[in-house]
């Protein structure tokens, strides 16, 4: 009999991740004051600012760079009484006996959902000699924009490989918080990788490993898969991380990807919030609510060709092969690693890759089974 998980049991799993993230957010709630809304000011001394990296598509009929702009601004720290029984509280719903060791990781990881988010503020953003002024951030901290940037030496040319330029949000009191942007030439080859269970151990459809590698454990990389994405990166690949995960595990899954040794690239998690529809929809749209996202990074990039890399523990293959379908010209290739030990031959994989070319799709359970890519046969050469 194949261990083939139904749909009922891959949206149960990925429930159980979520159900946690709104314990976190609960205990917030309950537990601390919401904040008051800000007045536009400066980022104060107690205040925290990250800066998400994007990636920036050229526009060629205004002359320059659309500079995607992501900032959270927040107080880390409120109350440590309340946010201690919090902590204590999530650990008892939760059903963790946590060592001392586990206990210092649980503790940051269930702050990061504990903050004092920063709301009605307007900040200054920095980037490529250029000031961008931010809408408000919403309740939730966040604020989001676009900025043209023209620069003066033009557009580097469509053979050119992705650049990095820094954006920056400066405190009165001297510190800096810095991001990344990306800029992602018209054409080329784009890896879209999903995180949990693709390039990070999560074993999403074993609960209490679930729990114990997302909230106790440190972040760990699935072996080889950043050997395989720095081989593409130096064939000139771009790379965007996409997650069901939320913004508040940001700073970890950057460690991750940065200790582990994976090509930079834009990061894509998703908004969690209290007392909106948001909420909802994060328990119950599971895998498919990345959908949004991939179609959006395919359409701000029409003439880059694309692969797909996730893994078989929730829906990637479903939602891989049906943007497959609708975007047959810029999917390159879909790869899946198995973590559900299915064979390439179940009924699932082929309903999910139906009507695809054999070759474009390919399940795998080690990095180096990976059939090699063609890159030149796509990516423009250096005049």
């Amino acid at each position: 009999m194949s261990d083939s998980p139904s749909l009922a049991d891959r949206a149960s799993k990925g429930l159980a991740l979520a159900s946690t993230f709104l314990a976190l957010q609960l205990a917030a709630q309950m537990l601390i004051p919401p904040p008051a809304r800000s007045e536009e000011s400066p980022v104060k001394s107690d205040e925290t600012v990250l800066l998400f990296p994007t990636a920036a598509a050229w526009d060629p009929q205004a002359g320059g760079w659309k500079l995607p702009l992501h900032v959270w601004i927040f107080e880390p720290e409120r109350n440590d009484l309340l946010r201690n029984q919090a902590l204590r509280r999530l650990q008892s719903v939760l059903g963790l006996v946590l060592t001392e060791d586990e206990w210092t990781v649980f503790e940051d990881r269930a702050r990061r959902f504990l903050v004092d988010n920063e709301r009605g503020k307007r900040l200054t953003v920095l980037v490529g000699g250029v000031a961008a002024r931010l809408p408000a951030t919403t309740p939730a901290g966040h604020a989001t924009g676009e900025l043209l940037w023209q620069p003066t030496d033009g557009f580097p040319g469509q053979s050119a490989r992705p650049e990095v330029i820094e954006s920056a949000v400066i405190a009165p009191d001297g510190r800096r918080f810095v991001g990344r942007v990306h800029l992602v030439p018209p054409r080329g080859i784009s890896v879209i990788s999903d995180i949990d269970d693709t390039i990070k151990v999560t074993h999403v459809r074993d609960r209490e490993e679930l729990l114990r590698n997302t909230l106790v454990r440190p972040f760990a990389p699935v072996p080889g898969m950043a050997d395989l994405y720095r081989g593409w990166a130096e064939q000139g690949a771009v790379f965007h991380y996409v997650s069901n995960s939320p913004w508040q595990l940001y700073e970890p899954l950057a460690e991750l990807l940065d200790r582990g040794g994976f090509p930079a690239g834009s990061v894509h998690l998703r908004l969690l919030r209290f007392k909106d529809s948001t909420l909802i929809d994060f328990l119950r749209e599971g895998s498919r609510a990345k959908e949004g996202t991939l179609l959006s990074l395919l359409e701000r990039w029409p003439e880059r060709r694309f692969v797909l890399v996730g893994d078989s523990g929730e829906q990637d293959p479903e939602v891989y092969g049906d943007i497959a379908r609708a975007r047959s010209g810029q999917v390159l290739r879909i790869l899946i690693r198995n973590t559900s030990q299915e064979p390439d031959s179940a009924a699932r994989y082929q309903h999910a890759f139906r009507d695809l070319p054999r070759e474009t799709w390919q399940v795998f359970e080690q990095p180096q089974q990976v059939a090699p890519i063609d890159f030149e046969s796509v990516t423009p050469r250096d005049d």
